[in-house]
């Protein structure tokens, strides 16, 4: 039977008919287990595969949905793309029920917030993602079924399944839902019908297709079910391989696709070589999406001989543009309206010239409505500028919200740059640009005043300006030094009757000027180009320290140092990229320099390795994360022996007091008349900064030195990843001869770098202080203590119980570079202890709170800023949820007393509270003790009078909680937890006085002050 598109059918429906149409044609095509080991499975086999997935959810427990039921329920996908991905989709859309896609580099909150937000309370997954889920888990009552695998489906003779429903019902039912970015915050679903799905397959290519891209981003969702309907095979990349050009290319030369489907960074792999370009030219449409394309790269595939082809669309309409033309037509950046939607769309001009995308009433492919005007509309925020000549023709320009999207995908907001920028009188108007590119630039007009002043000098002069916006900005978001556009106080450009100017319009003006902006920076082809060098090895090594410390002023320590644990940012790494391509002879081959090579390579070394080997290929990274730690435990895990008598008096040294734990624990050491000395170490660039900032720790946490205490402090400014911590020789001796005691507090706490990165100035620095603690000259070896976190065991299943003793499973460590970077050093300074005889221990420490004391939270923090919505919206929510929480006060009392005790190599301390409390049935009344008055409502209605409330966050600084409560709680979903991880603290009681009076966090007292210092806050 032909499919319109316009017919009342299923996604099932739609697998059926195409088993019952097309038979053993194939239909989708994964590799086993290489690149190319193909295994081709017909449309009939993919309808069998599907029968077998249900009756295995079935004796799982997955009971098929009730088709009387208004709205299909909703299960999760947490998992790598592949096909057993397909197969666990269609298997749920044949039970009934929704599927909702969730993206593989989403944190726990987000999740959290999507499952609500969905009423998803099941999810499908693999113990890759069990960590993430376990802290999802912690929040909200979430099941979890492991995945379909291959046996649960392959070869597998399953009855044929039959669920009875009628389709008129089920066609606007939900079939997918599928979620935002989360660019501009936390993500939200989008909910794809049935009806609008079936619709959106319509847009096809028919053609045999080759797919690169997630299937649960909309791109690849979309395209595997186009195929689908068209009835051509779809070969999907191997995603358990790593997308390289040469993965790439092989996969391409095998298959010979006659489309293939990716977005702009797997075309610049390709665009790497010109192997890779006549790769791409000989496939009849190499389509992209997710992201515009920058013009140059667009160009030069082009130039190329590849059919280069733009899709447009959104989530929430499916495709509404492409840019397929006839051949001879290069117009590969001009969009065209696909003919059957086209009375759907419309073009809607908000500015001269400049126009958004409206998606109207009437389009079937549509699942979604966020405007009346016009009517029951979808309006993309979009903008499109017409062609030139051709008016049927539209060139992307931005986003409406004038976010700006990098070519990696990151967002730019620039109006905060521009506002610092523009604050300075030499300055007329600055624009920030850089949509597609790789990173932000910005032209900057000059003031009447600065009319004579010479471009060169101009630029000199505003860039602290510059400097300054950078600071306030991410990484990603900071702007080059060479990509600083001046133009003349005469400079004219398109402004609004406000008086602000119009982005689009500004940047087609001013193109000319941006592209050679970009291609200086990037291609070395300004006038500041020199001759390139050729260099050995060893000279390369020298080259690239000697740059890194006179370009970016990072004065690397050796050609090991770890790029990312020494601070290098994703703009210095651009900037030394582009360095290399003007500088160093790669005998012609700039253009296969990725810009992500030192990320790829991570230190001096490896980085001149790797371009001394250009001639013979990339070198390969290990990404063995658990090899990485098992090396690193093993490679610090040596330490020096020497003995000597037992000191009288305590010298302590201590690090990480600039932290609350820091802080509380030198108030505490120096208010002990046991402790005659505590030398403090901190990143600074003086001794007098390193105490300025030392006091302000304390300070800012209301913490006072008298005159004899503050004697007793030695603040220090030191590098703790050198050989003598800054010390110098004399102060490192002076510091041997009466050391008892370290303690070590200070880490990065950064969840985006790999357990690698944390080894130069982290995980080596433990060996060295232990061997500092070993190499003594007065006395006895000194005690060390490292401050670890519960996150090194996190991972362990729920319910659950971590004993007081080092994680045995690697698979129980929380999945990210801090958590196992903690659990590296763990295991390090157990070994020191038990093979090393050192005296060293380890306290893993959990949440802390405000201190018991002076009960002063941070007013930005998620607590207090709920507990303010009594008085701004006079209700609290009634969540269902346990909580422990320490007194960081406490917590320095715990870690001191434990000090004392002698190490054990099987033994790690808890340093938490043992007591957990519920907040609406203890911390409530506690709270209406204490003076506040509310009503206590259910969470979804506590969230909805927030929604209500004044949207200025200056006024109402709780309304800052919305999308982070919705991320934990959605729309009044239980927040139960499924089973509790509880930590053993019975060891620990055992020797800590401390623990075992830790304070009721919901006593009255204790909350009283906690509610007066909050309404001091308030009232100013």
């Amino acid at each position: 039977m032909p499919l319109s598109g316009g017919e009342i059918f299923t996604l099932d429906e739609l697998i059926k008919r195409r088993a019952s149409e097309l038979q053993s044609a194939p239909l989708l095509a994964y590799p086993k287990e290489g690149l190319i080991d193909y295994e081709e499975h017909s449309a009939l086999s993919i309808d069998k595969y599907v029968d077998a997935a249900v009756h295995t959810l079935l004796q799982r427990g997955l009971e098929p949905a009730d088709p009387n039921r208004k709205q299909a329920p909703v299960v999760g996908i947490l998992a790598h793309s592949s096909l057993h991905f397909i197969i666990t989709l269609l298997a749920l859309t044949r039970l009934g029920y929704a599927a909702l896609l969730l993206s593989t580099r989403l944190a726990s909150p987000a999740i959290s917030r999507l499952l609500g937000l969905a009423e998803c309370d099941i999810v499908l997954t693999t113990t890759h993602y069990h960590a993430v889920l376990a802290e999802v888990q912690a929040e909200r009552n979430v099941t979890l079924f492991e995945m379909l695998q291959r046996e649960d489906y392959f070869g597998v003779d399953a009855p044929v399944f039959s669920r009875e429903y009628d389709s008129e019902i089920e066609n606007p039912k939900y079939a997918v839902i599928i979620h935002s970015s989360g660019s501009t915050g936390l993500p939200k679903p989008i909910y794809l019908t049935h009806r609008s799905c079936i619709a959106s397959f319509t847009t096809h290519l028919d053609r045999r297709a080759m797919m690169t891209q997630p299937l649960f981003h909309s791109f690849g969702f979309y395209e595997t079910f186009r195929s689908i309907y068209s009835g051509k095979p779809m070969y999907y990349v191997n995603y358990a391989l790593p997308l390289t050009k040469h993965n790439l290319t092989t996969a391409v030369a095998y298959v010979k696709p006659e489309v293939m489907f990716c977005v702009p960074y797997v075309l610049k792999l390709f665009a790497e070589s010109e192997e890779g370009i006549q790769c791409l030219a000989a496939i009849d449409i190499v389509m992209y999406g997710g992201s515009a394309c920058p013009d140059d790269l667009g160009h030069r595939l082009v130039e190329g001989g590849v059919n280069l082809v733009a899709n447009y669309g959104a989530t929430e309409t499916s495709r509404l543009m492409t840019s397929v033309r006839p051949a001879g037509d290069k117009a590969w950046d001009y969009l065209r309206i696909l003919p059957q939607v086209k009375q759907w769309v419309l073009m809607d001009e908000i500015a001269p010239d400049i126009f958004e995308c409206v998606a109207l009433d009437g389009l079937r492919s549509k699942s979604t409505i966020n405007s009346d005007n016009p009517p029951r509309s979808f309006r993309t925020r979009d903008l499109f500028m017409h062609h030139p000549t051709n008016h049927d023709w539209w060139k992307y320009v931005s986003r409406l919200d004038d976010r700006l999207t990098l070519v990696n995908g990151e967002k730019v907001l620039p109006i905060p740059i521009e506002g610092r920028i523009r604050q300075e009188s030499l300055v007329k108007e600055a624009v920030v640009f850089g949509d597609g590119k790789t990173f932000p630039g910005v032209l900057i007009i000059k003031a009447d005043s600065a009319a004579h002043i010479p471009d060169e000098e101009f630029a000199k002069q505003i860039w602290p300006a510059v400097e300054d916006a950078n600071a306030r900005a991410e990484s990603f978001s900071r702007i080059p030094q060479d990509l600083v556009v001046i133009l003349p106080s005469d400079a004219t450009y398109a402004g609004t009757d406000k008086g602000t100017f119009v982005r689009a319009q500004v940047y087609l003006q001013y193109q000319q000027h941006i592209e050679d902006a970009y291609n200086n920076f990037e291609n070395a082809t300004g006038s500041d180009s020199i001759d390139k060098v050729s260099l050995s090895l060893e000279e390369l090594e020298t080259y690239l320290l000697r740059r890194f410390r006179e370009h970016l002023h990072v004065d690397l320590p050796s050609k090991e140092t770890d790029f990312f644990a020494f601070g290098v940012d994703s703009l210095q790494c651009m900037k030394m990229w582009s360095l290399i391509k003007k500088e160093v002879d790669l005998s012609g081959k700039q253009d296969q320099l990725g810009q992500n090579i030192l990320y790829e390579t991570g230190n001096v070394s490896a980085l001149a390795q790797y371009l001394d080997s250009l001639n013979t290929g990339n070198q390969e990274v290990s990404t063995d994360q658990t090899k990485v730690m098992t090396d690193l435990i093993a490679k610090y895990s040596t330490f020096k022996t020497f003995e000597y008598p037992k000191p009288t008096k305590q010298v302590v040294l201590l690090t990480g007091v600039t932290g609350g734990l820091g802080a509380h624990l030198l108030s505490q050491l120096v208010d002990n008349s046991n402790v005659a000395e505590v030398w403090v170490l901190v990143r600074a660039r003086s001794d007098h900064a390193a105490l300025e900032r030392t006091l302000a720790s304390l300070s800012s946490r209301e913490l006072s030195l008298s005159i004899p205490n503050l004697r007793k402090v030695s603040a220090i400014a030191s590098n703790l990843s050198a050989s003598d911590y800054s010390l110098g020789a004399q102060r490192l001796e002076e510091l041997r001869s009466k050391l008892t005691l370290v303690i070590h507090s200070a880490w990065a706490v950064n969840f985006n770098i790999s357990v690698r990165s944390f080894e130069d100035q982290h995980i080596s620095t433990v060996q060295s202080l232990i061997n500092l603690c070993q190499s003594t000259t007065h006395g006895s070896p000194a005690k060390f203590i490292f401050c670890s976190s519960v996150s090194s065991a996190a991972a362990t299943p729920r319910p659950g119980v971590v004993p007081e003793g080092p994680v045995t499973d690697i698979n129980f460590v929380q999945g990210t570079g801090y958590a196992q970077s903690k659990y590296v050093t763990e295991h390090i300074v157990l070994n020191a202890a038990s093979t090393f005889g050192a005296d060293a221990r380890v306290m893993r420490i959990g949440q802390l709170i405000g201190d018991s004391v002076v009960g002063e939270w941070n007013t930005t923090e998620g607590i207090p800023l709920m507990i303010q919505t009594a008085i701004t919206l006079g209700a609290l929510p009634a969540l269902d949820e346990e909580m422990s929480w320490l007194p960081v006060d406490f917590a320095g009392h715990i870690i001191l007393d434990l000090a004392n005790e002698a190490a054990r190599p099987d033994l790690i301390y808890h340093v938490l509270n043992p007591t957990r409390f519920h907040w609406t049935r203890d911390m409530l009344p506690a709270l209406a003790d204490a003076g506040l008055e509310f009503e206590t409502l259910p969470t979804d209605q506590w969230m909805e009078r927030l929604r209500n409330s004044n949207k200025d966050p200056e006024k109402n600084p709780p309304i800052k909680l919305l999308d982070w409560f919705e991320s934990k709680y959605g729309h009044g979903a239980s927040t139960k937890k499924k089973g509790l991880l509880v930590y053993e603290t019975k060891e620990t009681a055992k020797r800590s006085e401390a623990i075992q009076r830790v304070p009721d966090v919901t006593d009255r007292a204790y909350i009283g002050k906690v509610v007066d210092r909050l309404k001091r806050h308030w009232v100013a």
